[in-house]
């Protein structure tokens, strides 16, 4: 179940409107919701990242563009410079890899 609710496509949906800041942040934050939506219970002391960094590891999902994605999470969420149209890019491609891969044991 857990697998099926973060392979939604809303994250892609989500990657292709707004800014490229809201549009990584989005895709992020989205598989926070969707992991507590599935029952994951979040453990008092993890920090949203922490959070959906161990849903991600337990749907198998592709460490390294997790690790991206992630990375980009942090830079849009976190600097203040614009984020552009290739970061969304690169956002999409790690988001994509972590679709086809959930659930696939390394």
């Amino acid at each position: 179940a857990l697998a099926r609710a973060v392979r939604s496509e809303e994250c892609e949906e989500l990657a292709l409107g707004g800014t490229p800041r809201n549009a990584v942040v989005a895709c992020w934050h989205r598989f926070e919701t969707q992991a507590a939506a599935a029952g994951v219970a979040r453990h008092p002391w993890e920090t949203s990242s922490e959070y959906t960094m161990r849903v991600l590891d337990l749907v198998d999902a592709h460490q390294p563009a997790v690790t991206r994605l992630g990375g980009l999470y942090r830079e849009a969420r976190f600097s203040e410079h614009e984020l552009t149209e290739a970061h969304r890019q690169e956002a999409l491609e790690a988001l994509d890899a972590i679709h086809r891969t959930i659930g696939i044991p390394a």
